[in-house]
């Protein structure tokens, strides 16, 4: 049983290492609220202020609402542009910066709703939530991102004390009210062996593209990972890098059989070749989160002089990826590869691959 206070209160530490305090309900069993610490002595003196006695007068009244509480945490009501700006503080802390920039996106568009409604965050209903994530004129794709979004905040909310329980989490992502055509998830299809030989030769694409493509092809490396890769990284027998996306580096060898082809070799040896001050292969292009909309748009206008539709620079990671897979290679070894924790992120990326130009 967790050990009680000084106060007589109960409290432990929850999964997601924050402290909930009990707080007995009128039937008697108790109800644990986050006291918004991760330290245990704080946790243990909050439990001990005045705000916590409020929480338990109401608790056995079966008056305790989520308004009622932040009152008594925080002293007054917060805004949802409040509450979102903390968020967004902390998920930048802990998240690669596209990604947080995509979260923020989303939920800057719902704040800006529900500000026009003139509600602050405790206001909001299921029914707020259900209208925007599903609302009829976004694709599939959207309503999950929105989904996603806005559970990370109303987590982020409970966390800290400011509501109870996570009400994203009761919103289910609507498909039936879609139109056909959008009721299928976008789905990235990879470049074919025959457009990689095409895109990797010079003259091609602008030499940074070629380069980026050769290496995203071979090794699976996103559009930010090449342009932060790091000269002294290249060595004969391994390509080191930090992954923006899940905050880690991985090493990938250079003498694995589905890696180490000429194109790749011959693209490294050229960025070794380059000058080391600045330490980066691509210094010129190293503001990409700031500009990561206009790369996409550049080279989406390079494959659309050649002819090249429904493609993005991912897609050579799709292909990457694939290729591993064709080569008989699992799961798991494959996400150890390219940066995957999880075995079902990287089956989403296996495509099978077309036959005849596509046989390595």
């Amino acid at each position: 049983m967790p050990p009680e206070t000084k106060a007589g209160f109960r409290i432990r530490k929850t999964r997601d290492g924050y402290y909930a305090v009990g707080i007995p309900s009128p039937k008697g069993r108790l109800r644990w609220i986050s006291t918004g610490e991760v330290d245990r002595s704080r946790a243990r003196r909050l439990c001990e202020e005045g705000s916590i006695d409020r929480i338990v007068m109401l608790a056995r009244a079966g008056t305790l609402t989520a308004k009622a509480i932040q009152i008594a945490t925080v002293g007054r009501l917060l805004s949802c542009r409040e509450v979102s700006d903390a968020w967004r503080t902390e998920l930048e802390a802990s998240v690669s910066a596209g990604t947080a920039r995509t979260y923020s996106n989303q939920v800057a568009r719902f704040v800006g709703s529900i500000v026009a409604a003139q509600k602050n965050f405790q206001s909001v209903t299921r029914d707020d939530l259900d209208a925007f994530v599903n609302s009829p004129e976004v694709k599939l794709n959207t309503r999950r991102l929105r989904l996603h979004a806005l559970t990370s905040v109303y987590d982020y909310a409970h966390n800290h004390g400011i509501s109870v329980g996570n009400l994203a989490r009761t919103i289910k992502v609507r498909y039936n009210d879609l139109p056909y055509a959008m009721q299928a998830a976008t789905v990235r299809v990879p470049f074919t062996h025959n457009e990689y030989s095409l895109l990797s030769q010079p003259g091609i694409l602008p030499d940074f593209w070629r380069r980026a493509a050769i290496l995203s092809y071979w090794t699976g490396m996103r559009l930010s990972d090449v342009v932060h890769l790091q000269i002294d990284h290249i060595s004969d027998a391994h390509l080191k890098f930090f992954t923006h996306k899940r905050l880690h580096h991985l090493l990938v060898p250079l003498n694995h059989p589905m890696i180490g082809a000429g194109d790749l070799l011959a693209v490294l040896a050229e960025l070794k070749a380059k000058p080391a001050d600045p330490p980066f292969c691509f210094a010129e292009h190293i503001d990409y989160a700031e500009r990561q909309a206009r790369f996409s748009t550049e080279f989406g206008r390079c494959l659309a002089k050649l002819g090249i539709s429904g493609k993005s620079f991912h897609s050579f990671r799709h292909a990457c990826i694939s290729r591993f897979a064709s080569g008989g290679m699992s799961l798991r070894e494959i996400g150890g590869l390219v940066g995957h924790d999880d075995t079902l992120v990287t089956r989403r990326y296996v495509h099978a691959l077309e036959t005849g130009c596509d046989r390595l």
